[in-house]
């Protein structure tokens, strides 16, 4: 029976260890875990080539013992060799290579196992090779190892068969480039050579080396070479081999004997790993004399012959002259006039460049090989230093260890300077990227037909492709359930069912709810039942479109006692780190993707709604579970489980991969899996095969990932002030963020001014020309931070006459640091509402604004309106009453985990800057709350004008909506309004106290006779009014009108008769016992019904035998009764009690429970 490391026990393992020679004895283990043992020896069994979960511990560990891990790379004192690259042409002929640099480097490592082989070649071929060999079907031959076996299938799939033909003709078009040296012509013969097979079919000679000497005489570049090997007649090719050798070797002692003078030039290059390595196969060495001169035509040094100039034959890439480089050229291009190429000693093909940096003329290589700008940290001292650690791999292997970033202006001739980042290092030399090198015209890409077309230009025929060939997955359908194990909701034990009615539907929303539960349940999301245990209530939003969305309200039934599913999700930061290298993205996005996941039967009986057609049941997974979000990222994450380039947050799944075929194929297979599973996508909000796209608020693209300029446009749009307080507020908003703006108090003196007391607003040109450098600066600096999940967030909010403001921000080195910015206009109906109303609406706006960021995850809320600090607290109920609108806004935030925090309105000036000056219009929609109040008014026979004018004749109540508009009650003397600020709602002049209508005095005698026309009692009048109207001692005036009423008092039933209980026959028949507490100490109390005589008697122990005891001495002195009367104390309702009770003959009688 197979034993893996995982079974093995704890003293099996420290046994394996010693006999591993992993320690000296067991006492080095004594103290340690089994896990920190089971990683010792999984660390060993890697190092040998073998799997540790899968290799068997029950055959001998002898073989394992006797094989020592391989000696690592820097031990062998040679670096192992490059991953292998996949994609690209010649795959066969780059494999062969691939091999033989392999061949040399693991016979360093002397003798080996062909498992140990096999794993070190898998390890050098890259995890590319790693993930394509686990696809390959390996059989092994006869006398053929694991090793062996392996090499052979990979070779096979590497290299197809091709015609022996094509590669003969490959080999006779190989000729010698200018200046390469003979020794690596005949390499790239021979190589190309071995394909050609150039050997006797019948006895295996080979005539290889004829074939390459024809070649070498034919293709050759030397004619020197030709003319001595016919005069020395030489016909073996080892023989030209030696006389090529000789002819260059004297060829380059003649020239440097021929030199006049040598001119040594020094100049510093920077790190030698930072020197681009120009090949010399392809590029003369300039013959550097006391005539050069810098020529005009190619940028360099050399000889005043026009032979020597590289540009001579070349075709200029800007005006397509021959005969000079592009750097060289007259044609109109202001920018070339600043460059200089510099040669300094023959061997240095380096360009150079000047620019002008802050203020200073500096330097710079020009490396067409880096994609980052290099400047060394002396240029920077006196600059704002963004500290970062890293390092950057440079040309060669090399790393540089880099001290952080800085962004400065930099132009090529003093004018138009722009913004660019330069990573800081201690590398003495500036060096310029090749993205700026083509900014600045220094480098012109022209269309070739050699250059490879992007993904980007296929995007319409893969789009288009994979549409079609997964139809059924794009397919637009009202209802889809996935083919997967159905989801159940597990509760806590011991729990009781909780049964909510419906809450009422406002009549102008009747019909589309009605609406809206039939298209439910036709596309199978809900089920009617007639009844159920459980039952919560549900919302109805009105959407933008007119439709209405029905949502369950789960706060007070199953959300408290569900068991949370701790599934995390992904971090962003998680995502984007395994995109280094990608090129290409697709976006995917679930049609509905909760509800299609379906639940089991028993959580079906848990997901209730309680509706005005009656109840309904959830067949899916509804939104507004708490546990909704990990319950679908679990499933989505085992879905695409074991595909390579695909991220999964929630129902948003992003495939990225680094070549074109490799993202057809991943692209491939996870529609394969969404069609299995019978997922369905929604076609409109699928991104393919794109190289930029906005995923998860970042916008990624190959280059790294971005904020979103949506997110920002609010600070780039604010408007110029028109008041002092706008200038203020301004420069709240401003300051909050001085330390990302140099000279800030220098530049905001002029709006300083206009801040003073007693002076005059006047905005003039110097005010406007500070305001907008201020804004430049402000958005050109590093403003908005990176989302972290990891760091805590906050979202401050706030609300002004005019309009809403939110910032979503996070701690980043103990300071708060913006995410983004939000801000919206106010709509006719909000601007009349309460400030409260206003205050809470623009917490819903910031919640809703940056859901992404919020969801899943727990974040405070910041408001400087005090009482929404109790209104929205998770951990405290909902007020009694509270207007709707309030109750509404709870209820979409039960959906997130938050806290709430009252900050002063003086620290929340970000917010309060971009609530006062708003940027994007207003909500377009309804509010549902609006028509449930407007009902109130209709169910009424008084116009609205005859409301409003009466409130505004009535002192107390004008009084209190002026306080509502404002926040200040200190004027109102109604304590009744007062205690109920935080639930008062204003809407077109008219106070709310919830839905219900507040009425003014001179109409409320008019409201109580209506409500009183039927004849109502006190009870039901009540209960109407509490649906309708209110006002301070609303239920004292209605018991004051019903009781005035002769109808009423001539037709009320007389009351009940006091009940009065029996009296027994005869005394001591029927007694009365309990305990009290008097002075701290327990009292057992008998009374008798019939003479009223009292028996008291201290007790110290309260137990069913002491209190039988004493009964029995009371009984003992005046005799057993015929009933004793007592309540469900311990003492009196145990089974002891009642047995003893029964044998003297006394019937014992227990009250109801609570009710004595």
């Amino acid at each position: 029976m197979a034993k893996t490391l995982c079974g093995l026990k704890l003293v099996e393992l420290r046994n394996l260890c010693v006999e591993l020679e992993l320690v000296e004895g067991v006492e080095e283990l004594e103290g340690k875990k089994k896990s920190e043992v089971v990683v010792l020896v999984r660390e060993y069994l890697i190092a040998c080539g073998c799997d540790p979960k899968t290799h068997d511990f029950a055959k001998s560990v002898q073989s394992l013992a006797q094989e020592t891990p391989p000696p690592s790379a820097s031990a062998v004192g040679v670096s192992q060799p490059s991953p292998f690259v996949m994609s690209g042409s010649n795959r066969g002929h780059r494999w062969a290579s691939w091999m033989d640099e392999f061949s040399v480097y693991i016979s360093l490592y002397g003798q080996m196992s062909p498992e140990r082989k096999k794993a070190l070649l898998l390890h050098c071929s890259g995890s590319e090779v790693q993930q394509w060999f686990k696809t390959l079907e390996v059989s092994k031959k006869e006398e053929e190892d694991d090793f062996q076996a392996a090499v052979r299938a990979m070779s096979e799939a590497f290299s197809p068969v091709e015609s022996i033909l094509f590669e003969r003709y490959r080999l006779s078009e190989m000729k010698q480039a200018q200046d390469e040296p003979l020794d690596d012509f005949v390499t790239r013969l021979r190589r190309q050579a071995m394909f050609g097979k150039f050997s006797c079919k019948s006895c295996s000679v080979s005539f290889e080396d004829e074939i390459l000497l024809g070649l070498i005489l034919k293709h050759t570049t030397s004619s020197k070479l030709r003319r001595a090997v016919f005069e020395k007649g030489s016909s073996s090719l080892s023989e030209v081999i030696r006389l090529g050798r000789s002819l260059e070797t004297s060829s380059v002692k003649a020239s440097e004997m021929e030199r006049k003078e040598d001119v040594m030039l020094s100049e510093y290059k920077g790190p030698k790993s930072l020197q681009r390595k120009t090949s010399k196969k392809w590029f003369p060495k300039s013959k550097v004399t006391s005539q050069e001169i810098t020529c005009r035509f190619c940028g360099r040094k050399h000889a005043m012959v026009k032979t020597e100039c590289p540009a001579r034959n070349q075709k200029c890439a800007k005006c397509g002259a021959v005969g000079h480089f592009a750097l060289c050229c007259k044609s109109s291009y202001k920018a070339t006039s600043a460059v200089t190429f510099h040669v300094s000693d023959g061997l240095d093909d380096r360009a150079y460049a000047y620019f002008v940096v802050e203020g200073q003329r500096i330097k710079f290589l020009l490396d067409l090989g880096a994609n980052v700008n290099i400047l060394p940290v002396d240029f920077v001292l006196r600059k704002s230093l963004i500290k970062s650690t890293g390092s950057i791999k440079v040309f060669g292997g090399g790393l540089i260890e880099t001290l952080g970033s800085v962004d400065l202006k930099i132009s090529l001739d003093g004018e138009n300077p722009v913004s660019r980042r330069f990573v800081v290092t201690k590398v003495g030399q500036p060096i310029l990227g090749f993205r700026d090198c083509i900014d600045f015209g220094l480098i012109i890409l022209q269309n070739h037909p050699n250059i490879c077309r992007s993904l980007e230009s296929e995007k319409p025929v893969l789009e288009s492709m994979l549409k079609k060939k997964f139809s059924k997955v794009f397919k637009d359908v009202k209802q889809s359930v996935m083919k997967t194990t159905k989801v159940q909701v597990h509760l806590k034990e011991d729990v009781r069912p909780r049964y909510i009615r419906a809450r009422p539907v406002p009549l102008a929303l009747r019909e589309k709810v009605c609406e809206e539960l039939r298209d439910m349940v036709a596309r199978g999301t809900l089920s009617r039942v007639q009844s159920s245990e459980w039952a919560s209530p549900v919302v109805s939003i009105l959407k933008p479109d007119g439709r209405v969305r029905i949502c369950a309200d789960f706060t007070h039934t199953i959300s408290p006692v569900i068991n949370t599913q701790l599934f995390p999700l992904p971090h962003p930061e998680e995502v984007f780190a395994d995109l280094e290298g990608a090129k290409y993205f697709s976006k995917l996005d679930f049609t509905r993707c909760y509800e299609q996941y379906a639940l089991d039967e028993d959580s079906k009986k848990f997901l209730v709604i309680n509706t005005s057609l009656g109840l309904f049941r959830y067949n899916v997974l509804p939104y507004g579970l708490a546990t909704a979000p990990a319950i679908v990222q679990a499933a989505q994450e085992k879905l695409f489980e074991g595909i390579n380039g695909v991220k999964v947050y929630i129902d948003d799944v992003l495939v990225f991969s680094k070549s074109e075929e490799e993202h057809r194929r991943t692209l491939e297979e996870v529609l394969r899996r969404i069609q299995d599973v019978g997922a369905k996508l929604k076609a409109k909000k699928c991104v393919i095969a794109a190289q930029e796209l906005t995923y998860l608020g970042f916008r990624i693209s190959k280059e790294g990932r971005s904020v979103d300029t949506e997110l920002i446009r609010p600070v780039l749009d604010f408007p110029s002030p028109t008041s002092a307080s706008e200038v203020k507020s301004f420069l709240g908003m401003v300051q909050y963020y001085g330390n990302f703006i140099p000279n800030l108090s220098i530049e905001a003196a002029p709006l300083h001014e206009l801040t003073k007391k007693d002076r005059d607003f006047s905005w003039s040109e110097k005010q406007e020309v500070s305001f907008k450098s201020i804004k430049n600066a402000l958005a050109n600096a590093p403003v908005l931070t990176h989302y972290d999940p990891s760091r805590p967030i906050v979202l401050s909010t706030d609300a002004s006459p005019v309009g809403l403001g939110a910032v979503l921000s996070q701690w980043v080195d103990e300071v708060d640091r913006p995410v983004a910015f939000a801000s919206r206009k106010l709509t006719a109906a909000e601007i009349n509402y309460s400030q409260i109303d206003k205050e809470a609406t623009g917490i819903i706006f910031g919640v809703k604004k940056f859901e992404r960021y919020l969801m899943g995850r727990h974040f405070k809320i910041r408001t400087d309106h005090k009482p929404l600090e109790y209104v929205f607290n998770p951990k405290k109920d909902l007020p009694g009453v509270v207007s709707a609108r309030l109750s509404r806004y709870a209820m979409l935030l039960s959906a997130f985990d938050y806290s709430v925090e009252h900050i002063k309105g003086s620290n929340n000036l970000p917010a309060d800057a971009l609530s006062r000056l708003p940027v994007d219009g207003p909500w377009r929609g309804q509010d549902t709350t609006e028509i449930m109040m407007v009902k109130s008014i209709n169910a009424m026979e008084t116009s609205e004008t005859e409301l409003r004018q009466a409130v505004a004749e009535d002192p107390e109540l004008s009084i209190a909506v002026s306080a509502a508009e404002t926040g200040d009650w200190s004027e109102v003397k109604e304590n009744a309004f007062v205690r109920r600020r935080r639930e008062l709602s204003l809407m077109n002049g008219l106070m709310f106290w919830g839905v219900r209508l507040v009425v003014p005095q001179a109409l409320r005698r008019k409201f109580l006779e209506e409500l009183h026309i039927t004849h109502r009692g006190i009870v039901k009048m009540k209960a109407v009014a509490r649906e309708r109207i209110w006002w301070p001692n609303i239920s004292e005036d209605i018991e004051v009108l019903v009781n005035a009423c002769v109808t009423c008092q001539a037709n009320s039933p007389m009351p009940p008769a006091e009940f009065v209980p029996s009296a027994p026959a005869s005394e001591w028949e029927r007694l009365h016992v309990d305990y009290m507490t008097w002075n701290g100490k327990q009292v057992l109390i008998l009374v008798d019904a019939g003479s009223k005589w009292i028996e008291a008697e201290v007790m110290r122990d309260t137990s069913t035998m002491a209190t039988l005891r004493q009964l029995f001495g009371w009984f003992s002195r005046f005799g057993f009764p015929k009933q004793i009367r007592a309540d469900n104390g311990p003492q009196f309702a145990s089974e002891g009690f009642k047995t003893k009770l029964s044998e003297w003959g006394v019937e014992l009688v227990l009250s109801p429970p609570y009710h004595p």
